[in-house]
């Protein structure tokens, strides 16, 4: 037998409005209740109803979305209205930065008075432990035991970078030494692409690429006519990509362990890390002398604060590449604060630099320009 061919009925929905009034009985309603004109001929403004009714049933029948990716701006959904220019999480980074660069000259002032670059360590990593802890007791998500290595390791890579950017205070500049750390960006963008699903666009490279060139433009006076230029520089980035690297799995993994917990046990791996190291030292005096003391102890406790602000901001949004362009602008403000503030708060990198200054204005507002250019990529 011939096989059968049946002319395919389009959807309700699909079909044209105007014919299914036409083809509709005169006097009887269509199930969008709207009764058609009884000559069978749908007028103009009747279409124009048929078509609204039926497009508002469309609407009414659609499921809701269930995409709860935070978005850049509002921090949920990925296509909400815009109510914002910036993220209102990346004002922790923002604030975080300020905080940081004012610590990098309160501690470089300490150093200056007398305090050894040892009791500075010991008490910054003493106070973000303390502060970090009653963190612990905010967790009310399950915490996952399983993946206990991960906190474990941010809390070893921590120490180790803060352990080379005090070294890097105590031989360099502050104004040499914080815009450099804005590298971290680029290494947190590299970082996300080898350990994760994310993918670099174009603005994001151009970005890295004005990062470069900025810390040439702060790096090389310095390396032509300072003796130590050339190696705070290394130490300095050796610190950006390891803190680059904990953001990367502080970002990743504190959703999934906990993100209060993680934060307090991780900090707490690097408080133990301290006391270890003080006690291999010979249990020396942690507590500088009286006139560096309050310097220290301020850059210390300001630091702790800044680092809640960055912990709380890439764990609960998975954004760590944005967080950091942010973060980056605190290259930025320890030129400012420098430049400034600096003879108020005991700071002479402006008048001993010379040119040299001048030079890493230039490179701190490439790097700036850098995190416009990644904002407003994120933004589109």
């Amino acid at each position: 037998s011939k096989p059968q061919f049946h002319t395919p009925v389009p959807h309700p929905s699909r079909r044209s409005v105007a014919a299914s009034v036409s083809e509709w009985p005169s006097g009887q309603e269509c199930d969008t209740g709207v009764s058609p004109v009884p000559s069978g001929r749908a007028s103009p403004s009747k279409i124009r109803d048929q078509r609204s009714e039926v497009r508002g049933q469309r609407s009414e029948n659609q499921e809701p979305s269930t995409n709860n990716t935070p978005h850049l701006f509002t921090g949920t959904g990925r296509h909400p209205t815009r109510t914002s220019p910036v993220p209102l999480y990346l004002l922790l980074p923002l604030v975080a930065a300020f905080l940081y660069a004012l610590s990098s000259v309160f501690v470089k002032r300490g150093l200056r008075d007398g305090a050894t670059m040892n009791q500075a360590f010991h008490i910054n990593n003493i106070a973000v432990a303390i502060i970090f802890l009653p963190l612990m007791l905010l967790e009310k998500q399950t915490v996952d035991w399983s993946l206990v290595q991960w906190p474990i390791l941010v809390g070893v890579g921590f120490f180790f970078g803060g352990w080379l950017t005090f070294i890097a205070f105590q031989r360099g500049d502050v104004s040499l030494v914080t815009p450099l750390l804005g590298t971290k960006v680029v290494f947190v963008a590299i970082g996300s692409v080898l350990f994760t699903t994310q993918q670099l666009s174009i603005p994001l490279w151009i970005a890295a690429l004005l990062t470069a060139i900025g810390i040439f433009l702060i790096g090389f006076r310095d390396v032509r006519g300072a003796r130590h230029a050339s190696f705070t520089a290394g130490i300095t980035l050796c610190s950006a990509a390891l803190f680059g690297l904990c953001d990367v799995m502080l970002s990743s993994w504190a959703s999934k362990f906990g993100p209060f917990t993680f934060l307090s046990f991780s900090s707490l791996i690097v408080g133990s890390l301290t006391m270890i190291v003080w006690l291999f030292q010979g249990r020396q005096r942690i507590l500088p002398p009286r006139g560096p003391r309050g310097w220290t102890i301020a850059s210390a406790v300001v630091v702790a604060i800044q680092a809640i602000m960055i912990g709380l901001a890439l764990s609960f949004f998975n954004d760590a590449t944005g967080i950091n362009v942010m973060y980056a602008s605190r290259g930025l403000w320890a030129v400012v604060l420098v430049y400034w503030f600096g003879s108020m708060l005991g700071n002479d990198e402006r008048a001993t630099s010379g040119r040299v200054f001048g030079w890493r204005f230039l490179g701190t507002i490439l790097l700036t320009a850098s995190v416009i250019i990644a904002v407003v990529e994120r933004s589109t």
